[in-house]
């Protein structure tokens, strides 16, 4: 599988230098669903499936698909499942955030992703130097699934 981004960059891009979020915690898999849920409607399917061939293009798109991936692992870092059934998670000499917590961190990332997608999606509008672009659906707000907490 060919992401875009590496969990590595992800945790480089989206995380803060002083938390504990290590790259391995991060699936490949959540980071290709996250590509395909959020960059392929933005670029249209003929840009998406010529990103191999276009590194600078995929240089552009890693900060926003770093903040899309990080809303999307939000829920399974705030919960553990296991047979016992779901839990909130707590890690030892720290407090759980509250649902309301987590609502406003998703909001704000989620935010800024969709911020920094339009803004490669308006450069590559304006420059004319990917002819395959016919203009995908804007990924915004309303076009994205939410988060239940």
């Amino acid at each position: 599988m060919n992401n875009i981004i590496t969990p590595q960059e992800v945790v480089d891009i989206a995380f803060p230098a002083n938390s504990n979020m290590k790259a391995e915690s991060i699936n490949e898999y959540v980071v290709h669903s996250t590509e395909i849920k959020y960059i392929l409607p933005a670029l249209g399917e003929a840009l998406y499936a010529k990103l191999g061939e276009l590194p600078e293009l995929c240089d552009l798109l890693k900060p926003a698909l770093a903040f899309f991936v990080k809303c999307e692992l939000i829920p399974s870092l705030s919960l553990s499942m296991s047979n016992g059934g779901i839990a909130v998670t707590n890690p030892q000499y720290m407090s759980a955030a509250t649902d309301k917590q987590r609502t406003l961190l998703y909001e704000s990332e989620l935010s800024k992703a969709h911020i920094l997608l339009n803004e490669v999606i308006a450069d590559i509008a304006k420059s004319g130097k990917y002819p395959e672009y016919k203009g995908g659906v804007k990924v915004n707000r309303k076009t994205s699934l939410g988060i239940i907490l």
